[in-house]
């Protein structure tokens, strides 16, 4: 994802310049930028509020943001996911409303998966401490947003669909379908 990507980006001892397609330079990406700032981290996107944009070649600080959730759950995601590598870590609340906001509590266990501690503070709080993870071997549940088309189709026609490699316990919103 072209928003975790930026976040990981601001990592490198290196700037890196990130780029995309005509629909991706559309994408809003002001509220990452902006918190990816207020945490020490170097990022530039002088053409605008999104890509091309050059991001990293000094260390990332950390501290507390506060996000807003409102426009998506993505931004909280990718900064959670470059938190450990953050000098202070990261204190991080999401401010409602809170769109797709299962898919952070999915972030948050992506990197539990890794040996990461990440503490829950309150509804929509969480702090990382700097840390390393460690390796791991992790399966990657399908994905029931694309899944549920099929599911669709198939209740609309009268047929029938399988599909391997759901979990039924997902914490993905689209389970449900």
């Amino acid at each position: 994802d072209d928003l975790v990507l930026t976040a990981l980006a601001t990592l490198g001892e290196r700037p890196s310049i990130l780029d995309g397609s005509r629909r991706l330079r559309e994408r809003p990406m002001e509220e990452l930028i902006q918190a990816l700032s207020a945490l020490g981290a170097t990022v530039d996107a002088s053409h605008g509020s999104g890509f091309p944009l050059r991001a990293g070649g000094s260390p990332v600080r950390g501290g507390t943001v506060v996000l807003s959730g409102a426009r998506s759950s993505q931004f909280a995601s990718a900064l959670l996911l470059a938190a450990p590598a953050f000098q202070r870590g990261l204190r991080l609340e999401v401010a409602p409303p809170r769109v797709s906001f299962s898919y952070v509590r999915m972030s948050v266990e992506i990197l539990e998966a890794f040996g990461a501690r990440v503490a829950t503070e309150g509804e929509a709080g969480f702090a990382v401490p700097p840390q390393r993870l460690r390796a791991t071997t992790l399966k990657i549940e399908g994905d029931h947003s694309s899944a549920s088309y099929l599911f669709g189709a198939a209740a609309i026609l009268g047929g029938r669909v399988r599909i391997r490699g759901l979990r039924a316990d997902s914490a993905q919103p689209d389970a449900r379908f």
